[in-house]
């Protein structure tokens, strides 16, 4: 980094976006710098180390759109690959891929799932805590409610697809 041995408290605001500037990042590496280093300069507060954060001051960089994290109609053949590959060799994980395809549930969720969660007269999957904390509804499709129809009742309570 730029700044060497400078006091911490000496820098600015200015320096540090002139810095990412020149530097020609993408906005995402930007702002994963700034959350870095923001997080620094609190952990300086909290030890009484500065008394200031110049990152507060320092904006946050708009990205591109997030990329899709879904099958589209260009990675038909990815999924025609993966279906292929897992009926011959994983024939018992079928309704895993099918819930995952057609919810885009992430896995912590999907593995998380419980009876009391499915609802099959409103079509709607309810998941208490998301990856960011909140509870979220995913809608059931024809292909989810017939997977889950048909998978089994383990100990747990939780749908056993595998």
């Amino acid at each position: 980094m730029q700044f060497g041995t400078r006091n911490a408290e000496s820098i600015a605001p200015q320096e540090i976006e002139r810095w990412f500037d020149e530097n020609k990042w993408q906005p995402a590496t930007i702002n994963r710098f700034r959350t870095t280093l923001s997080m620094i300069y609190c952990e300086g507060i909290g030890n009484e180390k500065v008394t200031v954060n110049p990152i507060r001051s320092v904006r946050h960089r708009k990205g591109a759109a997030e990329r899709v994290r879904y099958l589209n109609e260009y990675a038909a053949d990815g999924e025609t690959k993966i279906r292929s590959a897992i009926m011959q060799h994983y024939p018992e994980h079928l309704p895993e891929l099918e819930l995952a395809l057609n919810t885009g549930m992430r896995k912590s969720d999907q593995y998380r799932i419980e009876w009391l969660h499915v609802n099959f007269e409103r079509r709607q999957l309810f998941i208490p805590t998301s990856k960011n904390g909140l509870p979220r509804h995913i809608g059931l499709n024809s292909t989810v409610v017939a997977v889950l129809q048909t998978a089994s009742k383990d100990e747990t309570g939780r749908p056993d697809l595998c």
